[in-house]
Order: C-alpha cells, then sequence, then structure tokens
C-alpha cells in the first residue's frame, strides 16, 4: 500500500484522492521507492499535472477576472470624468448667459431712467414706436393721393381721354392740404430723428 503522510489511508489511491490529499498543507510523501509500482507513480504523476493545469487555468481565469474588472472601472472612471466636464461647460455656459443677461438687464435700466437729455426711455416707449409706424403708412398714403393729384395735369397737357381739366380747376383745396401735411410729416420725423440721436 502507498503512504502518503499519516492522515492518507491504505490501499491503492484514486486521481481524485490524490487531488484532496494535495490540498491539504501538510502532506508529505513518505514511500520506498521499491513499494511503489510503474502504474501507481504514473498515476501519481497524471494526477499532479492535472491538478497543476488545473491550478494554472483557475489563476489565468482570476487573472483575466481582474483585469476585466480594472478596465471595467478605468472606463466608469473616465465616463464619470467626462460627465464632471459636460457638467461643468454646462454650468459655466449658464453663468456667461446668466451673468451677459443681467448686465444687458442692467444697462436697460440704467439707461431707461428718465432724463432730458438722454430719452431713452422714450424711445423704448411701445406708444412711441407704434405712433411714428402709423405716421408712415399715413405718409405713403398721402405721397401717392399727392402723386395721383399732380398725375391729373400731365394727362391735361397730352390730352389724355377724361382728363377735361387742371388737378388745381378740379380739386382746388386739396393742394394746400398737401402742402401743410408735407410739413406736419416733415416736423414729425425731424423731432424722431432728434430724439434718436439725443438717446445714444
Amino acid at each position: 500500500s502507498l503512504r502518503l503522510g499519516p492522515k492518507t489511508p491504505s490501499g491503492p489511491l484514486g486521481a481524485l484522492e490524490v487531488l484532496q490529499l494535495a490540498k491539504q498543507p501538510d502532506w508529505s510523501v513518505q514511500a520506498p521507492s521499491d513499494s511503489v509500482s510503474p502504474k501507481q507513480t504514473q498515476e501519481l504523476t497524471s494526477a499532479a499535472s492535472s491538478r497543476s493545469n488545473m491550478h494554472g487555468i483557475g489563476e489565468a481565469s482570476i487573472d483575466a477576472h481582474l483585469v476585466n474588472e480594472v478596465e471595467q472601472e478605468l472606463e466608469d472612471e473616465e465616463d464619470e470624468e467626462e460627465e464632471r466636464k459636460r457638467q461643468r461647460a454646462a454650468a459655466k455656459k449658464e453663468q456667461s448667459e446668466l451673468s451677459n443677461t443681467l448686465s444687458r438687464k442692467s444697462k436697460i435700466s440704467k439707461n431707461s431712467k428718465k432724463s432730458f437729455w438722454k430719452p431713452v426711455w422714450i424711445i423704448n416707449s411701445p406708444l412711441f414706436e407704434l405712433g411714428y409706424a402709423m405716421c408712415i403708412m399715413l405718409h405713403a398714403v398721402l405721397m401717392a393721393a399727392e402723386l395721383q393729384y399732380r398725375a391729373m395735369d400731365v394727362g391735361y397737357k397730352v390730352s389724355y381721354p377724361h382728363f377735361t381739366q387742371t388737378s388745381h380747376q378740379a380739386y382746388p383745396a386739396l393742394e394746400h392740404v398737401f402742402n401743410i401735411s408735407e410739413w406736419i410729416f416733415g416736423v414729425l420725423f425731424l423731432i424722431e430723428a432728434i430724439l434718436k440721436l439725443m438717446a445714444l
């Protein structure tokens, strides 16, 4: 029988028993060379080689698992760093937009203070813009009517059909209306230009 230390059972050993005994930390082989058969030596050698192969495969799998874990942790850290950078960039952009908005509001509030020499509050008023928009439209209508009025004289001079009178003969008061309206709109537009220049 083969003796592998004090805890080794008597009788021939199988491969499973050799592996179980190999896991014990305090086993030792005490067998004379003349009591071990070639078959048992071959079994022990194959068992030891299979155990070493299994141990190597286990270590390789553990190392691969550790490498995968480390790589995953590095990827997670890189993702977190990129996310932090994006958050910082978004915060900076938001802060810049907020500061620009506050700066514009402060400038508007500073310029909107009522002052005789800085009539910004008049220029920024919606009524001012609406009033001068109406003036521009009325002046355009007046210019079209005046053009038609002056065209009556041209038609009378060239003897165009249905033009039997001059504009003054047909509408004697309209010439004064057009002249007065031109002066009124001219003064209004001059006031607008002066106010906008003063608000600069």
